[in-house]
């Protein structure tokens, strides 16, 4: 039967039913159902050929090899970085790194596991570096404080991170941490943005012992960022506006002092040669250097001819008012603009021996008071 033979016949028996609104329903249900997710589907291609393009981005393995000697270089006549400064030729053999992650899990809150490929995708949004964060959670005593889950949730709403990492060997506990589960909960982001990448705490890195707690948690950050891009801030790093700006450079650390930048917050594309590189120079890791290769050892690589291009310095937006200037911080008068001139503020916790919650942070009368009160109240006055 043809197409103008049925519709001949239907408008017949439609119009004994004296119903033209059921020929218009008829007619409208006729009509393809994809129209609509065709035209979705169109419009998310390009994000899909982003992420194939920029996602799976190998290791500049030619960059790596043609640059390896000045790396070393810089470790040889920086004699302050490792007591091993004479030896590099004979210790320096990798020319990749190599991470033990054998015992990593990634899964997300209600246990569901994931592939790294899943997460390189699903972080990716087209710029040089995804967006996604991390944070390693504790692992001597894993109960959470009152900073740290105020510098978390800073990071959730003001990053607006796709992908919230969080690294542990021991689950993490307390009340903060509950406040800090309800508060994604509530928010629908709890299973859709909270990834848990369990992973054992490094004891060895190429074959060299590594006892020190910051030691260990230096290593998880740098492995964490060199494999899934991001940016990685320490627990008592708070955020302050979107990094959006930042994550189109493919390396972005702060300032820490005249001859340091501080890896306590940083960001960084996957497999970023300056990190690769950064990763390398722990073949000569001396246990006995507080922050060598972690603060001092980026600060020379940055300002080496080699390396230059490859680092995007922020002076005083990061890491500023740094841990020898604490009273601008944590005391009064206010000195310094916060509103407009910094990203995220490291807050050198660890030198302040007030833990507040949420009643006394009220009337705390400090810039951080302000800044604690603005990510929890949107409003940074004083609350009498």
């Amino acid at each position: 039967m043809s197409t103008l033979h049925y519709l001949r016949r239907l408008l017949l028996f439609v119009s004994a039913l004296g119903s033209v609104a059921i020929l218009i329903q008829i007619l409208l249900s006729l009509q393809p159902q994809h129209t609509y997710k065709k035209s979705n589907l169109q419009a998310q291609q390009p994000e899909t050929h982003n992420n194939d393009k920029e996602v799976f981005r190998p290791i500049d393995a030619a960059f790596v090899d043609s640059n390896f000697d000045h790396l070393k270089a810089i470790i040889r006549t920086q004699k302050r970085l490792t007591r091993y400064w004479s030896q590099v030729d004979q210790m320096m053999k990798h020319r990749r790194p190599v991470m033990h992650s054998n015992s990593l899990r990634l899964h997300s809150p209600s246990g569901r596991n994931y592939s790294n490929a899943d997460l390189l995708k699903l972080g990716n949004d087209g710029l040089a570096v995804p967006n996604v964060a991390h944070f390693v959670l504790p692992f001597g005593n894993s109960e959470l404080k009152f900073h740290h889950r105020v510098c978390l949730l800073s990071c959730v709403w003001l990053m607006r991170p796709r992908l919230l990492f969080l690294w542990y060997e021991k689950p993490p506990t307390g009340q903060h941490w509950e406040a800090v589960q309800r508060n994604l909960s509530e928010s629908g982001l709890w299973e859709s943005t909270v990834v848990f990448a369990r992973r054992d705490v490094p004891s060895v890195i190429y074959g060299l012992p590594v006892h020190k707690m910051e030691h260990k948690s230096d290593l998880m950050r740098l492995e964490a960022v060199l494999q899934f891009g991001g940016a990685y801030f320490d627990l008592d790093v708070i955020t302050l506006r979107p990094l959006t700006s930042l994550r189109r450079f493919n390396f972005t650390i702060g300032r820490q002092s005249v001859d340091g930048l501080c890896n306590g917050v940083f960001l960084a594309a996957p497999n970023s040669s300056f990190l690769v590189l950064w990763h390398l120079a722990y073949q000569v890791f001396d246990q006995f250097k507080w922050s060598a290769l972690s603060v001092n050892l980026p600060h020379h690589m940055c300002a080496s001819e080699a390396f230059r291009h490859l680092c995007h310095v922020e002076e005083d937006s990061m890491d500023q008012p740094t841990w020898n200037r604490m009273d601008l911080i944590y005391k009064r008068p206010r000195k310094w603009p916060w509103q407009r001139r910094n990203y995220v503020m490291h807050l050198w916790y660890r030198f302040h021996p007030v833990q507040y919650n949420m009643s006394s942070i009220r009337s705390v009368d400090s810039m951080l008071g302000d800044m604690f009160r603005f990510v929890l109240f949107g409003n940074d006055s004083v609350i009498r």
